[in-house]
Parts: structure tokens; C-alpha cells; sequence
């Protein structure tokens, strides 16, 4: 209950509606098995503890502050960590602990296992693993977790990551390693707990591969708690080597229900949206960024598709994206991945512009069905352009009478071969300016020309080696690192600017570049080399032909095609 409120809470980007929340590391917990229970409270308070004692014994306990500034506003959050043992097996309840002015926390319950026996009772070290849920789905999140159960000191201690047999699996730890210490048929053991989030790529019956464990057991010293790596000057060593079990598992295939262009497989997505003013002004002619944030559950940063393509927009308006942020988390044993994309928006006229809804199909692995993550339609009002003053113009009545020439003006023939003399040198002076401004300029254009073409002979030259390497990534990056050279006032953001301003014979290539860096599905194999001749084909359908046959037909060699 109390990890689901602090899940959403992540997702949904507000404040808990709970001044205090609490949580466990683990749950379930074995019988004398120590665990943490956390209490986090935006504010300083005296917490009592009593009521706890009911069910656990309180090992030990401290305090920590953290202050953060956002945007100028200043936040603080304090947090109580407790070592907990409980003092019986069952359903035991955490009771409400009151934090005085900042309330007092949800009750929940915690999962109390009875103690295990130690298949290999006089053993020193050995492994347990775990693999939840055993019947996936394709490119869905499984939560893997080890235990190195250790009763001696260990030096030079390692374990090796999950993999899976004939089948491909994308792996990330989650946190940092526990710690505990926990009892096994009478016996105390140190406890180092690590967990994955593993991403099987395929379809079909699997197993993960055992987990293998080495390390040197320092003999004759005693006991003490720690983790991977101890070091020292035992007096007697002995190198050791285990095997885990191995854990099968049925991946399930993409359903036939989900009619989505991206295979999402997450606990919870969510969309959000917010706009560079608040209420959002359109004028015009002026950009206002939209921000749209995808919130995954279950996914790596990766899996996330392009929020451009879903982001439609009527005629009239124009929209540029920036290149996308990227983040993941780990929040209570659960991946949490976040796409942000800021997509400024410009009105041509004033006027009423629908903005359809955007809705992006995803899979819920917990109830089995297709869900939409989704922003409603909106009508937007666009407001002429701010214009400058207009500059006034005389009236008739305020037109000023010009003066009769006078006789003096009329009256002077030698002053004016002098007056058209003075206007000839000044001519001829205003001439020799504007010939010195005009060479000057064609010598800059000149010179700084040259080291653009070179330095897009140099983008060229890496895409042409990622498309022939059949590297997408790699692709990506260097067809957004060109576009920048080759549309210096204006360079697109995104793959899917490019393909919009490069031809449709490029522009379906690119799709295709985009389909596999974010759709994933595991039957999909990207070859670059069609990239490349459609890349070629436009080049040398540009208005600069001569000089770009000279960059691509010049460039070494790299495959043959």
C-alpha cells in the first residue's frame, strides 16, 4: 500500500498527500532477519517510537536532514532510518507513528516469513536467487534479486551479472546493495542483497543463467558485518567459487490486442504537459514552449518512444522540437524512466486553433490490457502581433507651406558649377565605399565557406561509417550532428524534422531509424546501408551540387555497396 502512494507519487510529479510516508526496504522479511523501515517528514520533528516495540525490536536508529532549492523555493526533508527485527512470523502491522504538527504516518503491513534451514548446514557462504514474474512479457520488466549469505570475513569477493541462455537480456541494477544480518537453523549470517531489472528481448522458454560467486573466506578471525570486498592480513585464506541455481522463465509474446506502433510494456505510464506561461499567451509570429514529459514504470529510458510524432499540430501553427532529456530512477525495486520534450509552437495568424489530443498506447503487465497514456484536445486563441507605433503623417491642415525661392537662389550661376562639382565627388566617394564594403564581404563569404563544407565533409564521412556499421544509435547521432552543419540559421531537433525536410525517400529510411531505436520489438534487425543511398540521392538532389558530389564522391572508401 505504502510503496503503490509513493509510485504514484513519483509518476504523477506532485506532493504526497500524506505529510509523512513510510516504507520497508524488503517485504516480505524473514524471521530474525533484520530490515529498515523509513520515515521521511518535509520538516524537523520528535518522532515516538514506542508503539513499534509491540511487534519489533528496534537495533538501531539515526537521522538525516536534506535541503534543496528549486527555482528559488526552498524545501526540506527529513528522514529516520530504523534497523528493525521482528519478534514473531505472520502478518504483522506497522503501526501509525505520530510526527506532531506534520501528522502521523499510514499504518501497513509487513510480511513476516518463518525461519529457513540452510540446505548446506555447515556452509560458510552461499547464494539464494530470485526471479519475479516467471511469465513475462517480451521487453517487460523482471526483478532479479541475490543473496550472498556470508558467516566469515570475505576478501576480493565478486559476482557476476544475470544473463540468459540463447536469448538476449538487457540488464540494470537497481540501487545500491543491502545489508542485514539474518539468522539460518541457528546460525548468524551477513547479508548482501543486490537487485536487477532484467529486460528478456525475446519470446519463448528461457532460463537465466546461474549467478557465480567468487572469493577468498579469511579462516580463524570472527564475524563481522560488510559487504563485497574486505581487506586485511588473515592469518589463513581459502579461495571459493559458487553456482547459483538457475531460474527458467516463459516469455510471452506481443499480444495480438495491442495495436499500438510502440510495444510499451510498463506498471504505469503517464503523460504530462506544461507551457513556458502560465495562462499560455499566443501572439502571432511568437514561440511558446509546450513541455511534454512521458513518466514509465518498468521501462528503461530507452524504450521510450519520440513524443514528436503523437504531438499533431493544425495549419497555421508550426512546432519545433528540442533534443529530448533522458533520466532513470530506481524507485522501491522498480525502474522509473523519464522523456522530456520541450516543442516551441509558433502561430502564423491570429485566430482559434483545435489541438488534438494526444494518446499514446502502452501495455499494463499488471491487468493484461491495452492502456492510453493521454493529453486532452485544447483550443487555443492566438492574439494579433504586438505592432509597433505607427508614425504619424501630417494632415493637410498641418501640412507646412514651403518657402518661395528667392531671388538670391536663382540669381548665382557660377556657385552652381561649384554645387554640382561637390555633388560629383560625392558620388564618386560613396562609390569607392560601397565597392571596399562589397569585396570585403565577398572575402569573409569566401573564407569562412570553406570550413563548412569541411566540417560537413567530416559529419558525412561518420555517417556514412555508423550506416555501413549498421549501428542505429551511432546513425542518430551523427544525422542530428550534420544538421546542424547543413541548416546552420535554423537546424532541425529531431530525426523526424530531418526526415520532413529531406525527401520522402529519406524521410521513410529515417522512420524506419526511429521505429527500431524506440520500438524495439526483438524480430527487428536495422541495416544502415539504405540510409546511406537515400542520404546520397538527396544530396545530390540539392541545390549545392557541385560542391556536395565533391564531399560525398571524395570520401574514402569505407565498405563496398
Amino acid at each position: 500500500m505504502v510503496k503503490q502512494v509513493l509510485l504514484w507519487s513519483l509518476l504523477l510529479g506532485t506532493t504526497n498527500v500524506f505529510a509523512v510516508t513510510a516504507y520497508v526496504d524488503r517485504n516480505p522479511v524473514a524471521l530474525n532477519e533484520s530490515f529498515q523501515l523509513v520515515f521521511e517528514v518535509a520538516g524537523n520533528a520528535e518522532p515516538d517510537f514506542t508503539p513499534l516495540r509491540t511487534d519489533f525490536e528496534i537495533l538501531n536508529q539515526n537521522q538525516s536532514s536534506q535541503i534543496s532549492i528549486i527555482n528559488g523555493q526552498q524545501t526540506s526533508k527529513v528522514s529516520w532510518t530504523l534497523n528493525l527485527m521482528a519478534k514473531r512470523a505472520g502478518n504483522l502491522i506497522i503501526p501509525s507513528i505520530d510526527f506532531g504538527q506534520h501528522g502521523s504516518s499510514t499504518p501497513s503491513t509487513l510480511t513476516v516469513q518463518a525461519a529457513q534451514a540452510v540446505a548446506e548446514t555447515d556452509a560458510d557462504v552461499f547464494l539464494e536467487v530470485s526471479a519475479e514474474p516467471k511469465n513475462p512479457y517480451v521487453q517487460s520488466q523482471v526483478l532479479y534479486t541475490v543473496r550472498l549469505f556470508f558467516a566469515k570475513n570475505l576478501n576480493g569477493a565478486s559476482l557476476t551479472e544475470p544473463t540468459l541462455d540463447n536469448g538476449e537480456l538487457v540488464v540494470e541494477k537497481l540501487g545500491k546493495d543491502s545489508q542485514y544480518q539474518t539468522q539460518r537453523n541457528g546460525r548468524r549470517f551477513n547479508v548482501v542483497e543486490r537487485k536487477y531489472a532484467v529486460f528478456p528481448q525475446q519470446s519463448g522458454d528461457f532460463s537465466i543463467e546461474p549467478i557465480i560467486f567468487t572469493g577468498k573466506i579469511i579462516e580463524g578471525r570472527s564475524s563481522r558485518f560488510g559487504g563485497f570486498g574486505f581487506f586485511g592480513s588473515p592469518a589463513k585464506t581459502r579461495t571459493q567459487r559458487l553456482r547459483s541455481k538457475a531460474i527458467a522463465i516463459r516469455v510471452k509474446p506481443i499480444p495480438e490486442t495491442f495495436t499500438g506502433k510502440h510495444w510499451l510494456p510498463a506498471q504505469q505510464l503517464q503523460l504530462q504537459e506544461n507551457w513556458s506561461e502560465t495562462p499560455e499567451n499566443f501572439k502571432a509570429g511568437e514561440p511558446i514552449t509546450r513541455t511534454l514529459t512521458l513518466l514509465a514504470a518498468g521501462l528503461t529510458g530507452g524504450q521510450l518512444p519520440e513524443l514528436g510524432e503523437f504531438s499533431q499540430i493544425p495549419q497555421g501553427l508550426k512546432q519545433y522540437s528540442d533534443q529530448p532529456k533522458l533520466d532513470t530512477q530506481t524507485q522501491l525495486n522498480t525502474l522509473i524512466s523519464r522523456r522530456e520534450e520541450k516543442i516551441a509552437i509558433i502561430p502564423s495568424n491570429e485566430g482559434e486553433y483545435n489541438l488534438p489530443a494526444i494518446k499514446i498506447p502502452w501495455w499494463n503487465t499488471k491487468t493484461e490490457q491495452m492502456e492510453f497514456a493521454q493529453l486532452p484536445a485544447r483550443t487555443i486563441s492566438v492574439q494579433p502581433a504586438d505592432n509597433n507605433a505607427p508614425v504619424a503623417t501630417p494632415t493637410p491642415d498641418e501640412e507646412v507651406a514651403q518657402p518661395a525661392p528667392t531671388s538670391s537662389s536663382i540669381e548665382q550661376p557660377a556657385n552652381s558649377f561649384w554645387m554640382w562639382l561637390s555633388i560629383i565627388l560625392a558620388i564618386a566617394w560613396l562609390s569607392t565605399i560601397i565597392a571596399w564594403w562589397w569585396l570585403k564581404r565577398r572575402t569573409r563569404v569566401v573564407t569562412t565557406s570553406s570550413p563548412k563544407l569541411g566540417n560537413e565533409a567530416a559529419a558525412i564521412k561518420k555517417l556514412k561509417q555508423a550506416c555501413h556499421s549498421h549501428q542505429a544509435n551511432a546513425t542518430k547521432e551523427a544525422l542530428l550532428a550534420w544538421a546542424k552543419i547543413h541548416w546552420q540559421e535554423e537546424p532541425p531537433a529531431s530525426l523526424d524534422k530531418i526526415g520532413r525536410l529531406c525527401g520522402e525517400l529519406l524521410q521513410t529510411e529515417i522512420e524506419n531509424l526511429n521505429h527500431n531505436l524506440y520500438s524495439r520489438l526483438a524480430t527487428e534487425e536495422w541495416h544502415g546501408v539504405a540510409l546511406w543511398k537515400a542520404f546520397k540521392e538527396y544530396i545530390k538532389q540539392s541545390h549545392k551540387l557541385k560542391e556536395y558530389k565533391r564531399i560525398v564522391d571524395g570520401l574514402e572508401p569505407l565498405y563496398q555497396v
